[in-house]
């Protein structure tokens, strides 16, 4: 089977709305392979969940920022 792509802070310098544009590109990938985004952006996470379906998008939060030592 394909191998699975996957990018680490893919979108670090790019706007919300181009940001948006991408992760739609990253999910029509996601429709041959699978698709693994790493980031510790929030406005990924946002974009990807107002340009995704809900079913679409799996989120894995490893630490909030919160909860992560100093």
């Amino acid at each position: 089977g394909p191998m699975p792509f996957i990018a680490d802070d893919l979108f670090i310098n790019w706007d919300d709305s181009r940001t948006e544009a991408g992760v739609a590109g990253l999910a029509a990938l996601g429709e041959r392979t699978q698709v693994i985004l790493l980031t510790h952006h929030r406005a990924v996470l946002d974009g990807a969940r107002r340009r995704l379906a809900a079913a679409d998008l799996h989120v894995t939060i490893l630490a909030e920022p919160a909860e992560v030592a100093a």
